[in-house]
């Protein structure tokens, strides 16, 4: 398992699914439940194609109930709804133009939600802040997507909060990039500006090159709507 971590790690994930595998086989002739299950947790961390990521991820949590670890199925749990969830945004990713059919929508949101309620309720136990405003922001990119803006930010405004009183500058500046997104839609152009300097300061005291890409591209966004097109410009460069 050791090489098949340092080996996604190092974005080789040809070489840490091999590795997986081959210590799977070999788990399995010892019988090590507990060291299974973080196998195939791993393991379909990068299995591509989804009906096989969620028959790996459903073992493990078989696994897992076995042995009562209720921070390893929060994580698996966490990691279906995440698996649902993606593979919509990745089709939108690949084709700008695609757009989901409400009946693909809903069967894709109504798993991802499923899997994302337990977590919820295990953290419960867990009490894990920062999954708590995962979760958060993963609902909140679904009401986005759905263009529930009022529930979006509300969701991406907990989540922000939660990250801001735990330290976590990082995800705490994607949520503020999201609600000025938003307030730059609903035509909020103020608000838009407050929330993009506050993920400005951010990204530039921590170096989030990134994010601070994002930030421009979003006042470019706000500018353009009002017009100042010598602002858009210099944010466009």
């Amino acid at each position: 398992m050791v090489l098949g971590n340092f080996w996604f790690q190092q974005g080789n994930s040809v070489k840490a699914y091999d590795y997986f595998l081959k210590g799977e086989f070999n788990v399995r002739k010892i019988n090590d439940l507990k060291l299974l299950g973080r196998l195939l947790l791993n393991k379909g961390n990068i299995t591509q194609d989804l009906d096989s990521r969620i028959k790996t991820y459903e073992e493990a949590i078989q696994i897992f109930k076995q042995l009562n670890d209720v921070k390893n199925l929060s994580s698996l749990y966490l990691n279906i709804g995440d698996a649902y969830t993606n593979n919509v945004w990745r089709k939108i990713k690949e084709n700008p133009n695609y757009e989901l059919t409400l009946k693909d929508s809903s069967f894709y949101k109504k798993k991802a939600f499923l899997y994302y309620d337990k977590v919820d309720s295990l953290n419960n136990i867990v009490k894990n802040d920062f999954s708590i405003s995962v979760l958060k922001i993963h609902k909140g990119e679904w009401y986005k997507y759905e263009k529930n803006y009022t529930k979006a930010k509300e969701l991406f405004n907990e989540a922000k909060n939660i990250l801001s009183e735990n330290d976590n500058p990082k995800v705490e500046n994607y949520c503020l990039l999201h609600i000025a997104s938003i307030e730059t839609i609903q035509g909020n152009f103020t608000k838009a500006l407050d929330y993009l300097q506050m993920a400005e300061e951010l990204s530039l005291k921590y170096d989030y090159k990134n994010y601070l890409q994002g930030v421009y591209d979003e006042y470019a966004k706000v500018y353009d709507s009002l017009n100042n097109y010598k602002m858009a410009l210099a944010y466009q460069r």
